[in-house]
Protein backbone atom coordinates (compact mmCIF):
# COMPACT_ATOMS: atom_id res chain seq x y z
CA UNK A 1 0.00 0.00 0.00
CA UNK A 2 0.68 3.65 -0.80
CA UNK A 3 0.25 6.10 1.85
CA UNK A 4 0.69 8.60 -0.69
CA UNK A 5 -2.68 8.08 -2.04
CA UNK A 6 -6.00 8.90 -0.62
CA UNK A 7 -9.49 9.09 -1.28
CA UNK A 8 -12.06 11.91 -0.29
CA UNK A 9 -15.34 12.05 -0.52
CA UNK A 10 -17.62 14.64 -0.69
CA UNK A 11 -21.73 15.63 -0.18
CA UNK A 12 -21.91 16.60 -3.16
CA UNK A 13 -18.65 16.94 -5.24
CA UNK A 14 -17.96 13.62 -5.92
CA UNK A 15 -14.58 11.85 -5.61
CA UNK A 16 -10.96 12.55 -4.98
CA UNK A 17 -7.88 11.43 -5.11
CA UNK A 18 -4.13 12.59 -3.96
CA UNK A 19 -0.79 10.41 -5.25
CA UNK A 20 1.31 13.15 -3.38
CA UNK A 21 0.18 12.48 0.48
CA UNK A 22 -2.74 15.65 -0.07
CA UNK A 23 -0.46 18.22 -1.99
CA UNK A 24 -2.99 18.07 -5.52
CA UNK A 25 -6.19 16.17 -6.23
CA UNK A 26 -7.81 15.09 -9.05
CA UNK A 27 -11.63 14.92 -9.53
CA UNK A 28 -12.44 11.21 -9.92
CA UNK A 29 -15.67 9.90 -10.95
CA UNK A 30 -17.72 12.55 -12.17
CA UNK A 31 -19.82 10.75 -14.37
CA UNK A 32 -21.30 8.68 -11.40
CA UNK A 33 -25.30 8.64 -11.43
CA UNK A 34 -24.78 10.27 -7.61
CA UNK A 35 -22.08 13.10 -6.66
CA UNK A 36 -22.57 12.24 -3.29
CA UNK A 37 -20.32 10.10 -1.63
CA UNK A 38 -20.69 8.57 1.83
CA UNK A 39 -18.31 6.00 1.96
CA UNK A 40 -15.14 4.53 0.77
CA UNK A 41 -13.63 1.48 1.27
CA UNK A 42 -10.41 -0.47 0.15
CA UNK A 43 -9.91 -4.01 -0.46
CA UNK A 44 -7.18 -5.22 2.25
CA UNK A 45 -4.37 -6.69 0.03
CA UNK A 46 -5.42 -5.46 -3.53
CA UNK A 47 -4.99 -1.77 -3.32
CA UNK A 48 -7.05 -1.41 -7.06
CA UNK A 49 -10.39 -2.55 -5.95
CA UNK A 50 -12.13 0.13 -4.04
CA UNK A 51 -15.73 0.85 -3.01
CA UNK A 52 -17.84 3.43 -2.85
CA UNK A 53 -21.56 4.10 -1.37
CA UNK A 54 -23.18 7.16 -3.11
CA UNK A 55 -25.20 9.35 -1.51
CA UNK A 56 -25.21 12.81 0.88
CA UNK A 57 -25.24 10.70 4.27
CA UNK A 58 -25.65 14.22 6.55
CA UNK A 59 -28.63 15.95 4.41
CA UNK A 60 -32.32 14.80 5.24
CA UNK A 61 -35.61 15.51 3.21
CA UNK A 62 -36.51 18.24 5.28
CA UNK A 63 -33.03 20.04 4.74
CA UNK A 64 -32.01 23.32 3.44
CA UNK A 65 -29.40 21.39 1.52
CA UNK A 66 -32.51 19.69 0.11
CA UNK A 67 -34.52 22.48 -0.19
CA UNK A 68 -32.10 24.10 -2.99
CA UNK A 69 -31.54 21.08 -4.86
CA UNK A 70 -28.25 20.52 -3.98
CA UNK A 71 -28.56 17.03 -2.04
CA UNK A 72 -27.59 13.95 -3.98
CA UNK A 73 -29.85 10.72 -3.24
CA UNK A 74 -27.50 7.38 -3.25
CA UNK A 75 -27.57 5.52 -6.33
CA UNK A 76 -25.88 2.35 -4.80
CA UNK A 77 -22.61 1.23 -4.35
CA UNK A 78 -20.08 1.56 -7.34
CA UNK A 79 -17.08 -0.59 -7.30
CA UNK A 80 -13.29 0.08 -9.34
CA UNK A 81 -10.84 -2.58 -9.81
CA UNK A 82 -8.39 -0.25 -11.66
CA UNK A 83 -7.40 2.14 -8.36
CA UNK A 84 -10.66 4.41 -9.11
CA UNK A 85 -9.83 4.87 -12.63
CA UNK A 86 -13.15 3.18 -13.76
CA UNK A 87 -16.51 2.56 -12.06
CA UNK A 88 -19.28 -0.22 -12.19
CA UNK A 89 -22.77 -0.43 -10.45
CA UNK A 90 -22.12 -2.84 -8.21
CA UNK A 91 -25.52 -4.54 -7.34
CA UNK A 92 -27.38 -1.36 -6.69
CA UNK A 93 -29.43 -1.79 -3.23
CA UNK A 94 -32.50 -2.77 -3.30
CA UNK A 95 -34.33 0.47 -2.15
CA UNK A 96 -37.48 2.24 -3.67
CA UNK A 97 -37.24 6.01 -3.87
CA UNK A 98 -34.84 8.67 -3.09
CA UNK A 99 -32.44 7.42 0.13
CA UNK A 100 -29.18 8.49 1.17
CA UNK A 101 -25.65 6.07 2.41
CA UNK A 102 -24.10 6.49 5.44
CA UNK A 103 -21.53 4.39 6.09
CA UNK A 104 -19.99 1.60 3.64
CA UNK A 105 -17.55 -1.10 5.91
CA UNK A 106 -15.81 -3.98 4.91
CA UNK A 107 -14.81 -7.51 6.52
CA UNK A 108 -11.03 -7.16 7.15
CA UNK A 109 -11.54 -11.18 7.31
CA UNK A 110 -13.70 -11.59 3.97
CA UNK A 111 -13.23 -8.70 1.62
CA UNK A 112 -16.53 -9.72 -0.52
CA UNK A 113 -18.45 -9.06 2.65
CA UNK A 114 -19.86 -5.36 2.72
CA UNK A 115 -22.37 -3.70 5.00
CA UNK A 116 -23.58 -0.46 3.98
CA UNK A 117 -25.92 2.25 6.27
CA UNK A 118 -28.71 3.78 4.88
CA UNK A 119 -31.59 6.17 5.54
CA UNK A 120 -33.43 2.91 4.91
CA UNK A 121 -31.93 0.45 6.66
CA UNK A 122 -28.71 -1.95 6.38
CA UNK A 123 -27.87 -4.02 4.05
CA UNK A 124 -24.89 -6.60 3.62
CA UNK A 125 -23.87 -8.54 0.67
CA UNK A 126 -21.38 -11.43 0.79
CA UNK A 127 -20.51 -11.55 -3.02
CA UNK A 128 -18.56 -8.53 -3.16
CA UNK A 129 -21.48 -6.66 -3.78
CA UNK A 130 -23.44 -8.68 -6.46
CA UNK A 131 -26.52 -8.87 -4.37
CA UNK A 132 -27.48 -6.95 -1.17
CA UNK A 133 -30.05 -8.55 1.54
CA UNK A 134 -31.51 -5.73 4.00
CA UNK A 135 -31.05 -7.19 7.56
CA UNK A 136 -32.17 -3.68 9.58
CA UNK A 137 -34.68 -1.44 9.07
CA UNK A 138 -34.57 2.06 10.37
CA UNK A 139 -32.50 5.43 9.51
CA UNK A 140 -29.42 4.26 10.19
CA UNK A 141 -26.85 6.50 10.95
CA UNK A 142 -23.73 4.90 11.43
CA UNK A 143 -22.45 1.32 12.05
CA UNK A 144 -18.80 -0.38 12.48
CA UNK A 145 -17.11 -3.64 13.18
CA UNK A 146 -15.79 -4.71 16.49
CA UNK A 147 -11.98 -4.29 15.79
CA UNK A 148 -10.62 -8.18 15.69
CA UNK A 149 -13.91 -9.21 15.68
CA UNK A 150 -15.99 -8.97 12.49
CA UNK A 151 -18.41 -11.17 13.99
CA UNK A 152 -19.92 -8.42 15.89
CA UNK A 153 -21.05 -5.29 14.35
CA UNK A 154 -22.55 -2.01 16.52
CA UNK A 155 -24.91 0.08 14.42
CA UNK A 156 -26.95 3.10 15.76
CA UNK A 157 -30.27 5.37 14.38
CA UNK A 158 -31.71 8.41 15.65
CA UNK A 159 -32.46 6.36 18.95
CA UNK A 160 -31.33 2.89 19.14
CA UNK A 161 -28.01 1.04 19.42
CA UNK A 162 -27.93 -2.12 17.64
CA UNK A 163 -25.22 -4.93 17.94
CA UNK A 164 -25.21 -8.37 15.90
CA UNK A 165 -23.42 -11.49 16.64
CA UNK A 166 -23.45 -13.26 13.23
CA UNK A 167 -21.39 -10.88 11.01
CA UNK A 168 -24.18 -8.16 10.45
CA UNK A 169 -27.11 -10.95 9.78
CA UNK A 170 -29.38 -9.82 12.28
CA UNK A 171 -29.69 -7.10 14.44
CA UNK A 172 -30.86 -7.01 18.38
CA UNK A 173 -31.50 -3.28 20.06
CA UNK A 174 -29.47 -3.01 22.83
CA UNK A 175 -32.36 -1.41 25.15
CA UNK A 176 -30.99 1.47 27.12
CA UNK A 177 -32.74 3.68 28.94
CA UNK A 178 -30.07 5.86 29.49
CA UNK A 179 -29.76 7.04 25.58
CA UNK A 180 -32.00 9.94 24.95
CA UNK A 181 -34.34 11.09 21.94
CA UNK A 182 -31.47 12.38 19.53
CA UNK A 183 -31.19 13.03 15.74
CA UNK A 184 -27.60 11.36 15.52
CA UNK A 185 -25.47 8.71 17.67
CA UNK A 186 -21.90 8.26 15.94
CA UNK A 187 -20.11 5.20 17.30
CA UNK A 188 -16.15 4.94 18.01
CA UNK A 189 -14.43 1.83 18.11
CA UNK A 190 -10.70 1.46 19.00
CA UNK A 191 -8.33 -1.89 18.38
CA UNK A 192 -6.12 -0.84 21.47
CA UNK A 193 -9.40 -1.87 23.53
CA UNK A 194 -11.94 -3.54 21.20
CA UNK A 195 -14.75 -4.02 23.90
CA UNK A 196 -14.78 -0.45 24.38
CA UNK A 197 -17.95 1.19 22.10
CA UNK A 198 -18.55 5.18 22.74
CA UNK A 199 -21.70 6.42 21.80
CA UNK A 200 -21.30 10.48 20.94
CA UNK A 201 -25.06 11.39 20.73
CA UNK A 202 -26.94 14.57 20.01
CA UNK A 203 -28.04 17.09 19.35
CA UNK A 204 -31.50 15.95 20.83
CA UNK A 205 -34.94 16.53 19.44
CA UNK A 206 -36.87 18.39 21.96
CA UNK A 207 -34.12 21.48 22.52
CA UNK A 208 -31.06 20.93 19.88
CA UNK A 209 -28.39 20.45 22.16
CA UNK A 210 -25.84 17.72 23.15
CA UNK A 211 -26.93 14.47 24.85
CA UNK A 212 -23.91 12.89 25.74
CA UNK A 213 -20.71 10.58 25.32
CA UNK A 214 -22.12 7.22 26.78
CA UNK A 215 -19.46 4.43 27.08
CA UNK A 216 -19.62 0.70 27.09
CA UNK A 217 -16.86 -1.58 28.52
CA UNK A 218 -18.18 -4.94 27.26
CA UNK A 219 -18.55 -4.83 23.89
CA UNK A 220 -21.64 -2.51 23.57
CA UNK A 221 -23.40 -4.75 25.98
CA UNK A 222 -24.58 -1.55 28.90
CA UNK A 223 -23.34 2.32 28.57
CA UNK A 224 -23.09 4.99 31.02
CA UNK A 225 -22.96 8.59 30.34
CA UNK A 226 -19.59 9.67 31.19
CA UNK A 227 -20.36 13.36 30.03
CA UNK A 228 -23.67 14.95 31.60
CA UNK A 229 -25.58 18.14 29.68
Amino acid sequence: FDSNIIFAGSPSGGLFKTTNAGLSWDAIGDFLPSLGISGVVIHPTDPNIIYILTGDGHSGVGSLVNAYLYMSSSAGVFKSIDGGETWLACGNLPVIGNYTGRELIMDPQNPNHLIAATSKGIYKTINGGITWTLTQTGNIYDIKYKPNNSNIVYATDSTSFFRSVNGGNTFVNINQPNLPQNNRISIGVTPANPEKVVLFAGPAIDNNSFQGLFISNNSGLTFLNRVQT
